[in-house]
């Protein structure tokens, strides 16, 4: 089993998955947060005083409006950390907006303190905060036209043309992304014009990968060829990106031999590919070709993401069965020691692994918006409610980014 974009998914904007819980809600993020909800009743209590908290904080309001109508500068609705959505003027210089502000961090508040009156262990804990910070965020008044400030204001500004633009892109969006808002215009950029465009030659083929040897640009280069090894779940292009901003053109430039690994995109054939077989197939392959090609038999190597993992594994073979093929290994966003994967844990306990297994020996491989749409979790606000403002209220276009 493999990972990877869907065939023909070569130049796309990333964007989260059908729904926040798809396939039934595998990391059962659901059912992590009914049982915190359900097992904090058990602590009236802890249970009484958030409500007290939240009473309390409500009960402010009120008074702090009728001061802010007044003049008076108004406090930060307590509760809630400094966040960039709410950096308009409005939030804390109109009475409404105050009020809003201050109910919408008071009801957050009171969903963290009941999550923490019902916390059990780690793992679930951590999946019933990540389920309920994608639904307070999707509910924040930010999101909304008539309860965002800047919104309304762009609105005005521009005679309703920003309402109309962003309703065409939510048209656009929803019959052509899923509903999901785009994170970038993609428009913009041809491979080999300006994304990938370094000049190179395929010098190898199999039936996992190809592999990409780039025309040298200086008179003189060093005898030691370097080898890319991008992370299979991306196109190469990552390592290649618009001219002036890609790393392997840099390296040319400073007088390499480069090669790099072009991973073909997976499908149901390549159902039965292990980590062994990119082990094999690809990285190690790949050294045998490039020895062929420049006559050396020492490669640097040079690794992105899992790639970086991909060429940890391959030093370590090296060393153990051929050590003078080595040369320097570079790591870059190379995380080795997944015994503490961070945020990515709540995704990766047993029992949602051993459901994506599942999952993936039924279609033998994992699709891309599947797995584009578990990092858009991790970050909703940054990745999906960000674009909903820019995109469908404020009637933006995303951005061209090659990345």
């Amino acid at each position: 089993m493999t990972t990877g974009r869907a065939p023909g998914a070569d130049v796309r904007a990333t964007g989260g998955q059908d729904g926040l819980f798809e396939d039934s809600d595998a990391p059962e993020f659901g059912k992590a947060l009914a049982g915190a909800m359900t097992r904090s009743v058990r602590h009236p209590h802890d249970l009484a005083a958030a409500g007290l908290t939240y009473a309390g904080s409500m009960a402010k309001l009120g008074p702090t409006a009728i001061s802010r109508l007044f003049g008076a500068k108004a406090t930060p609705p307590a509760g809630l950390r400094p966040d960039k959505r709410f950096a308009d003027a409005a939030w804390s210089e109109n009475p409404a907006f105050v009020v809003l502000h201050g109910a919408y961090a008071a009801a957050c508040r009171l969903g963290d303190d009941v999550l923490d009156a019902g916390s059990k262990d780690p793992v679930v804990d951590a999946k019933a905060r990540l389920a309920w910070q994608m639904m307070s965020d999707a509910l924040s008044p930010t999101n909304f036209l008539l309860t965002n400030p800047a919104a309304i204001r762009r609105a005005a500004q521009t005679s309703g043309r920003s309402v109309v633009a962003g309703f065409g892109n939510f048209v656009r969006d929803l019959a052509t992304n899923g509903g999901k808002p785009r994170q970038v215009d993609n428009r913009g950029f041809e491979l080999g014009t300006n994304l990938a465009a370094t000049a190179g030659t395929v010098v190898f083929r199999n039936d996992l990968m190809e592999l990409i040897q780039y025309a040298p640009q200086t008179k003189k280069v060093h005898a030691v060829p370097l080898l890319a090894v991008p992370p299979w779940i991306n196109k190469y292009y990552v390592m290649d990106l618009a001219p002036g901003r890609s790393l392997l053109e840099w390296a040319v430039q400073h007088e390499r031999t480069v090669f790099v690994i072009s991973y073909r995109n997976a499908d149901e054939s390549l159902r039965d590919v292990t980590m062994d077989d990119y082990l094999t197939r690809g990285a190690l392959a790949a050294i045998d070709v490039i020895a062929e090609i420049t006559g050396t038999q020492v490669v640097d190597l040079i690794g992105l993401c899992i790639g970086g993992a991909m060429v940890a594994m391959t030093a370590a073979y090296l060393a153990q069965q051929r050590p003078a093929r080595l040369g320097t290994i570079t790591l870059l966003n190379t995380l080795l020691d997944y015994s503490e994967p961070g945020a990515l844990g709540v995704f990766t306990d047993e029992r949602s692994v051993a459901r994506l297994e599942q999952q993936m020996a039924r279609t033998g491989f994992l699709e891309a918006d599947q797995m584009a749409g578990t990092f858009d979790a991790l970050r909703p606000n940054d990745l999906i409610f960000a674009y909903v403002v820019s995109n469908w209220l404020l009637g933006e276009d995303p951005p061209a980014f090659d990345i």
